[in-house]
């Protein structure tokens, strides 16, 4: 039996000699031969950290590689991927990461209706739970600021609201709808007239329902008009 330090520098070196080869094949490009030379790696060693950085960097430049093929064979190619290695949090992670980097690029282009389309194309590679409504929110997000920027408050409302009524559990949307809110009023309060901020809370909280937020800066604002 080698010592314990050899035995350790031995794996580490086999590993290496696994990733180098991955690589090469990736390179060609041989996705499938580079998946079946990591399952081989995985079996040898399925908690080395060297492996499943492996499995990660194979998920992300095979996505990437495949999808200029066809949506379909990158979708299969993920599934593939998943299945040999279930237990690899880093599949999902790359398959999540990867269509988020798709998606925010249409979103950087304005691409909005394209980028919320493409949401379905992307759905395989969003199979762990929260994922898909984590990268559809984000779509969603910057398409409504990008109309607050326009200063078209109430477009932007209703398209938080879209995308909260299509990922309903999810806090992003919500929580930044709120803000806008505020964003919009704080050109009436500056000013004092709070009859213009009342209707601006009004409108947020007909399109958000009760917000504890809202609903206390709406009362707070309805002081202040007391007051004068």
């Amino acid at each position: 039996m080698l010592p314990k330090a050899e035995a350790k520098a031995l794996s580490a070196a086999r590993i290496s000699i696994f990733r180098q080869w991955s690589q090469e094949l990736l390179d060609k490009p041989d996705a499938d031969g580079s998946l079946k030379v990591l399952a081989r790696a995985y079996t040898l060693a399925p908690t080395d950290a060297e492996v499943v950085a492996g499995i990660a960097y194979h998920t992300q430049q095979a996505l990437a590689a495949l999808e200029k093929t066809s949506a379909s064979a990158m979708a299969d190619h993920y599934a593939a991927v998943a299945k040999q290695f279930p237990k690899v949090d880093a599949v999902a992670e790359a398959g999540k990461a990867h269509a988020a980097r798709a998606l925010d690029k249409l979103a950087d282009d304005k691409k909005f209706k394209e980028a919320l389309a493409a949401v379905g194309t992307y759905r395989p590679l969003l199979a762990k739970s929260g994922h898909e409504a984590e990268v559809a929110e984000m779509v969603y997000d910057r398409w409504a600021r990008s109309l607050t920027a326009d200063e078209k408050w109430a477009d932007a409302l209703a398209k938080y609201k879209e995308g909260i009524k299509a990922y309903p559990t999810g806090k992003l949307l919500r929580n930044n709808a709120v803000a806008v809110v505020d964003e919009w009023a704080e050109a009436a309060t500056k000013k004092r007239d709070w009859d213009a901020a009342i209707a601006v809370y009004k409108t947020g909280l007909d399109v958000l329902g009760n917000e504890e937020h809202l609903q206390g800066n709406k009362a707070y604002c309805e002081r202040m008009k007391e007051k004068k």
